[in-house]
């Protein structure tokens, strides 16, 4: 641990954010969709609302840094505060990150979160060689630790935290949930790149200038593959008002054209989701939007009312084309729900988008071949498919996962949605299980609806290319 004890930093002591890539190979970052990391932004939005001003975010995607280019930003800024988030896949290159920045500056407080370190905040407070590990949500937490540094004092009563006192790792209580939404601030945009930076290449945006609002937190649900250490199990929504207000603050500031509610069930309230509806046409808010649903929130009169509002295209979870395997999954949905849900959507002008895992727990030849020959009779405007990862605080939290298959791969750095199998289910080899992979992406992808959505979404020769990177990759092909 830092000795902190007799030193007093001033309200502008520099204050480093990052937001790594997810990878030491930029071939397999091109293939990354990039989304405003938000979770830096409000952290940064925070700290400025309480006066901390020199902050400086890094975002190593959008802005095609690599580790040497964010090496030489550590020495030229020598933070006092060295702030990371993080998944599963990054731990590698945090640690990496760390460890030169310590070389740099030694007393540099070295701070992570995100979904990894909440869900193994010890284990990745070790991984990283970080000082203090946030686990859950962290505006407030960080917060309450800049302050606390800033001022000499020692971190025992800071909630939320892991850290390094005297050689060893102290855990501190969690921190209560964030209730009043709309009491943050908007995420501290200002500090990101522009947000064409985000969707020059983009495979998903609906316009060249789009960005993500996240408007409410936490899931109520249980699907087994999800992890929910960060917001938590309890659902947690900003007035439809707050929202629309940053919504018009980004058309009005930003020139934003379209955008992406973040949420994981931004559907869930009928009521707020009118209320949305109505503020965006109260204010002649012309902008298309997405957002993610679960096939049992939604019917003909609320699609409706999105499509006047904007809506173009819903996101959906379906997983799976076999009944006992969302059983197991915890989807609390049968597959009659998510046949009607999406033609309930194309009824209403609104595209369809399903998210597809293959090779869950109980997955087997047959069941991923209905998977498949699902997916295809769905009719989908477009699909996602990807490889089931066992990651940390998911599936594990109910079952014992090698009642179920084998973990092929034990290094962080290989916890990737597609390329190669972490996990083979009982029954299976690796090599069939990447057979029938590629085989669903091919069906769901090179499907007459596919192709001319895609068409549609075609930007510049950047679009094309990235596409066409991504369907060789699925295929194995590395250039």
């Amino acid at each position: 641990m830092i000795n902190t004890e007799h030193r007093i930093l001033a309200k502008n002591m520099p204050i480093l954010l990052v937001a790594p890539s997810f990878s030491l190979l930029p071939t397999f970052d091109e293939l990354v969709s990039k989304t405003p990391p938000l979770g830096l932004a409000y952290l940064a939005a925070v700290l400025e609302k309480n006066n901390f001003s020199n902050i400086r975010i890094i975002d190593m995607l959008a802005e095609k840094l690599g580790f040497e280019q964010v090496k030489a930003e550590i020495i030229k800024l020598k933070p006092a505060l060295l702030g990371l988030t993080l998944t599963t896949r990054q731990v590698g290159l945090v640690a990496k990150i760390i460890k030169a920045a310590k070389e740099i500056s030694p007393d540099t407080l070295c701070v992570i979160g995100g979904v990894q370190p909440s869900a193994l905040p010890e284990r990745t407070l070790e991984e990283t060689g970080a000082d203090v590990c946030v686990f859950g949500e962290g505006e407030l937490t960080l917060l309450e630790l800049v302050e606390t540094f800033s001022q000499g004092s020692a971190f025992d009563a800071i909630q939320g935290i892991v850290f390094r006192q005297a050689g060893l790792v102290k855990k501190n209580p969690p921190r209560a949930q964030i209730e009043n939404l709309d009491a943050m601030p908007f995420p501290a945009r200002h500090l990101l790149p522009s947000p064409e930076e985000y969707v020059r290449d983009s495979q998903a945006a609906l316009t060249p200038h789009e960005t993500v609002v996240m408007s409410s937190r936490g899931c109520p649900f249980r699907c087994a593959f999800c992890d929910k250490s960060v917001f938590g199990r309890t659902h947690r929504v900003r007035s439809a008002k707050n929202v629309v207000d940053e919504v018009e603050l980004l058309v009005k500031t930003y020139h934003i054209k379209s955008l992406r509610f973040y949420d994981d069930l931004f559907t869930s309230m009928p009521k707020r989701v009118e209320e949305i509806c109505q503020e965006l046409n109260r204010r002649n808010i012309k902008i298309k939007w997405s957002c993610e649903s679960r096939v049992n929130s939604i019917n003909p009169a609320m699609l409706a009312m999105m499509k006047a509002a904007g809506c173009v295209e819903m996101h959906f979870g379906i997983e799976s084309g076999n009944q006992e395997v969302l059983n197991l999954q915890q989807k609390d949905c049968t597959l009659e729900q998510i046949r009607a849900a999406v033609k309930m959507t194309n009824a209403a002008g609104i595209d369809s988008r399903g998210y597809f895992i293959i090779g869950l727990p109980g997955d087997t030849r047959k069941t991923i071949l209905e998977t498949i020959k699902f997916g295809k009779s769905l009719h989908l405007k477009n699909a996602a498919i990807f490889l089931y990862v066992p990651f940390p605080g998911t599936f594990e939290r109910k079952y014992k996962l090698e009642d179920y298959g084998e973990v092929l791969i034990k290094d962080w750095d290989d916890y990737v949605v597609f390329e190669k199998p972490v996990f083979i289910p009982k029954g299976m080899t690796e090599t069939e299980l990447l057979k029938l992979y590629r085989r669903a992406y091919l069906a769901m992808h090179f499907n007459l609806n596919s192709v001319v959505n895609l068409l549609k979404r075609v930007k510049n020769i950047s679009t094309l290319k990235s596409y066409f990177k991504a369907f060789l990759w699925s295929l194995g092909v590395r250039r």
